[in-house]
């Protein structure tokens, strides 16, 4: 029994550890919100994306390929001007003219995610502009790309399912298919808050009466992106950015660190209950071994 209680020691450091990495990177990317470069494997590369019938190219902070007019101006070349774990940002290299004479610019956000070295996919969290042709998923600002590196990321975004983008290295003729998750919203939650939901099972949990030899097994619920909105828990999610809840708004309000924090607390509650899972599943088992030793 003492090392089963050492392990479970053991095995709590080793939970606690996690988070406060955890929760020290979630508040470091919210401080790097400039950019920071692509991708490694984007890099100095070119990807088809066969469904549009497009090819997009990627420098370190660059991109060219993605083409859209506005008035007559064809916008088609891209700089990286911030990112923030998968969300990049890319401002136009061009710009159109509003009705009063001034500079807008187009910016792109894109989650970009890895399915291999291969294969990518990526949203547009952005609502369609009537003012391009063809109708694309951007933003128009009136500062060029200098100013909007000081600008958090996700200003430029809006919370949509843009449906997703899957590209293939261009230097590979087939890759395997590709099944894209939801996108992670809203922007500024991180991609692993997501992840974690979506890849953790519901963990049976089997307890033993103290009389008696009959057992059950229930499941507790962890919501994954699956599930049915009857089947998730609360979505609390909505605290952050603009989501005007009483009570909230003057601790988040519409700030990249307020959503961090709740990001934090989202992924420690998250962590906890596995955790909690874990210990009661090794004190249930603890319980019927002393139960087992006091009918010897």
């Amino acid at each position: 029994m003492f090392n089963c209680i050492k392990s479970l020691e053991i095995m709590n450091g080793c939970l606690f550890i996690s988070v406060f990495f955890i929760l020290f990177l979630i508040f470091k990317l919210d401080v790097d919100a400039a950019c920071t470069g692509l991708p490694a494997d984007l890099q100095q590369s070119s990807w088809v994306d066969d469904i549009a019938s497009n090819t997009l190219t990627f420098g370190t902070k660059t991109l060219t390929g993605f083409s859209f007019q506005d008035t007559g101006t064809t916008l088609n070349a891209f700089t990286c001007v911030g990112n923030v774990d998968n969300v990049y940002v890319f401002g136009s290299d061009s710009s159109v003219s509003s009705p009063d004479g001034s500079s807008q610019f187009y910016y792109l956000c894109m989650r970009i995610t890895k399915v291999s070295e291969n294969s990518y996919y990526y949203y547009l969290l952005a609502d369609e502009n009537a003012s391009t042709f063809p109708r694309v998923r951007a933003v128009k600002r009136n500062f060029p790309q200098n100013v909007a590196t000081g600008v958090e990321p996700c200003d430029f975004c809006n919370d949509v399912n843009s449906g997703a983008s899957i590209l293939r290295r261009s230097t590979v003729a087939v890759v395997p298919p590709v099944t894209a998750d939801p996108p992670c919203l809203p922007c500024t939650t991180l991609q692993a808050v997501c992840d974690l939901a979506a890849v953790v099972p519901a963990p049976a949990v089997t307890t033993m009466a103290t009389t008696g030899s009959s057992q059950t097994t229930s499941v507790l619920p962890l919501a994954t992106n699956s599930q049915s909105s009857e089947q998730r828990l609360p979505d609390v999610s909505g605290v952050a950015g603009n989501s005007g809840v009483a009570g909230v708004s003057g601790i988040a309000g519409n700030s990249e660190s307020g959503s961090s924090f709740v990001n934090a607390i989202l992924l420690l509650a998250a962590i906890v209950g596995i955790q909690a899972i874990i210990f009661n599943s090794v004190e249930s088992v603890y319980e019927v071994v002393q139960f087992d030793d006091t009918t010897r």
